[in-house]
């Protein structure tokens, strides 16, 4: 037998309502909400400007985030009027969990929402196939599609976001510690070039490094250089137990 099966698009209340559940409890936490999450990672239109009017309040006048300050702001939302208006906005707090990790919270609600875009990327892709115009060639499909798939990779390169002092403080203090124990060197991964290195300090993981140059400039045989240099003294570091 047949079992039709019935196919949704990927979204979670129960976590939209806790986040902001979360923040309303615990102001403090959209600033770790914000640093993942933006308004449209949210599925319901409603927490969309919900979430909006957090972030707003929060970030141009400090605004104390309770379901009165929310209602005051929002008191004529025909979506909220809907759901209760403040009514729903003190459930939210009501319901908050007791140890939210918001963290974890936005990771869920942003890696849904790329689920999302890709979905409709992906049927976008198909309609444009079956429909086929032609002042859109397949090779122009196929680069409206990369373009598309590029943008949402870009856009879902999102980390920890900030990090507290402590932390930055630890990390200071181990690069210091990395460069003490090279007998008072750099820090990173050595270039083989003295000026290079003393200039970035030596290679770091978070760095991005453009060479350019004209053609025929030499341009590959520094790169070839560097990775050389690099190599060998990532073995010594490996070998001295830095």
């Amino acid at each position: 037998m047949e079992q039709e099966l019935h196919r949704h698009v990927p979204y979670d209340i129960d976590v939209e309502q806790a986040l902001l559940g979360a923040i309303i409890v615990d102001n403090r936490a959209i600033e770790r909400a914000s640093a993942q999450l933006r308004t449209e990672h949210f599925y319901d239109p409603l927490h969309q400007r919900l979430f909006e009017a957090m972030v707003t309040g929060f970030e141009r006048g400090g605004m104390v985030i309770t379901p009165l300050t929310l209602h005051a702001q929002l008191k004529a939302d025909p979506g909220l009027i809907e759901v209760g208006g403040i009514a729903y906005l003190a459930n939210l707090a009501a319901a908050a969990p007791a140890l939210p990790n918001v963290r974890d919270y936005a990771c869920i609600l942003h890696d849904l929402w790329v689920r999302r875009a890709l979905i409709r990327i992906g049927e976008d892709i198909v309609n444009t196939a079956f429909e086929a115009p032609l002042e859109k060639p397949p090779r122009a499909q196929i680069e409206q599609a990369e373009k598309s798939l590029y943008n949402i990779s870009e856009t879902s390169k999102y980390g920890d976001g900030p990090i507290d002092f402590a932390e930055a403080l630890r990390r200071a203090v181990e690069q210091a510690e990395r460069a003490q124990q090279r007998g008072g060197r750099i820090s990173g991964v050595s270039s083989g070039f003295a000026d290079v290195d003393s200039l970035l300090g030596g290679l770091q993981p978070s760095d991005l490094l453009i060479l350019a140059g004209r053609p025929g400039m030499g341009k590959t045989a520094l790169a070839t250089n560097i990775a050389f240099h690099a190599a060998r003294f990532h073995a010594e570091d490996v070998a001295d137990g830095v």
